[in-house]
């Protein structure tokens, strides 16, 4: 609105005639024609971020808020979700909604914890009756390379060996060991030189 009211402003002869004569075109003309035009383009992509456990059909009360306004059926997206995740039953998980057109794309975003449960190869338990859960399991050094490889655009460090160190201390809280060896002393042989991880 404020816009248009420039345009026909500019354009009017009270104002480009004091300035400009009658036929010269006035000096706000292509301006605001390639504001107007560049604006009109726009087209926004909504994405929706959620958190949600792997396998299980969230509920469609807790979706409405979030997908209603989007034109999507909250029921069809929980069972989309739920089949999406079955990788990742029991887990906890991110989940990243891309609308289009009233179409969804589903994408795990997979976390640093998410990624070294899953590499522990856990028996799958039920997490109602299950709490406080130890993990106790080993990885391998190259498995957490890979897991660091997965979750670089997550990362805030600028190397991968950076990144593993991340994976590293996420095991470390975990509970889990590393080639038999606690993760910070990979970790440590790591900043020394000793294991190098390109």
């Amino acid at each position: 609105m404020f816009y248009a009211f420039l345009f026909k402003l500019f354009h009017s002869p009270a104002f480009c005639s004091p300035f400009l004569p009658s036929f010269f075109p006035c000096p706000f003309l292509s301006l605001l024609s390639s504001f107007n035009s560049n604006t009109t383009n726009i087209i926004t992509i909504p994405i929706v971020t959620l958190r949600c456990v792997g396998g299980e059909a969230a509920g469609a009360s807790s979706l409405a808020p979030k997908v209603g306004p989007l034109g999507l059926a909250a029921k069809k997206i929980a069972d989309d979700i739920a089949a999406q995740t079955k990788a990742y039953k029991g887990l906890r998980c991110t989940i990243k909604l891309t609308v289009k057109n009233r179409q969804a794309t589903i994408e795990v975003v997979p976390s640093a914890s998410l990624l070294v449960i899953k590499g522990l190869k856990e028996p799958e338990r039920d997490r109602k009756k299950e709490k406080n859960i130890l993990h106790n399991g080993n990885l391998t050094l190259d498995a957490v390379i890979k897991m660091a490889q997965a979750h670089r655009g997550r990362s805030r460090s600028a190397t991968l060996a950076g990144t593993v160190k991340e994976i590293l201390g996420t095991a470390h809280s975990v509970g889990a060991t590393v080639d038999g060896k606690s993760p910070k002393d990979i970790q440590q042989a790591i900043t020394d030189g000793t294991i190098k991880v390109e």
